[in-house]
């Protein structure tokens, strides 16, 4: 159907592709958006400012996931904005500044996902597994990707797949 209303004329290709991916979006569970742990940038509760301040300068992330231990037992989120506030006045102590997060299973539908963050003002869960482990995570960007398509911020890197390099050549990476 929204293919021939936009062979008609009557919606353009961007439209029908908002279209698409809101009908997609209803259906999509957050098994298939989230990041695995293993590329989980987090902080330890304990670790020195330093430290802490180094994974935020060389993630590019605005929000760490804080754990006690190990990754298994994420505790919260610091934001950078919340985290250089406390060190400009000299603050030592960052579990104050920690804020919740969600624990989801996979199955979890990433429409009913948005609505919990939204009401619990979060903007990040953490995927647990059968278990009780952490299985990965899933920002509210990855949601809202999901539906409007990539969100570009300054911290992204742009990687170009074609470059055209004269009038009838072009470098492509492999």
């Amino acid at each position: 159907m929204i293919d021939e209303v936009e062979n008609e004329g009557v919606i353009n290709k961007n439209e029908s592709d908002l279209i698409r991916s809101a009908i997609e979006f209803s259906e999509t569970v957050v098994e298939d958006i989230y990041t695995p742990r293993i590329d989980i940038v987090g902080i330890d509760e304990d670790e020195s400012l330093e430290e802490i301040r180094e994974k935020f300068l060389i993630s590019g992330y605005s929000r760490l996931p804080v754990f006690k231990g190990d990754m298994d037992n994420i505790i919260g989120v610091l934001h950078e904005k919340d985290f250089y506030q406390a060190l400009n006045r000299k603050e030592k102590d960052i579990k104050k500044l920690i804020s919740k997060i969600l624990y989801v299973t996979p199955n979890k539908k990433i429409s009913e996902l948005l609505k919990d963050l939204q009401l619990s003002k979060a903007h990040m869960a953490v995927v647990i597994d059968e278990y009780g482990g952490t299985e990965g995570l899933v920002t509210m960007e990855d949601i809202i990707e999901e539906l409007v398509g990539e969100i570009w911020d300054e911290h992204d890197e742009v990687f170009e797949w074609f470059k055209k390099i004269g009038e009838d050549k072009f470098l492509i990476s492999c």
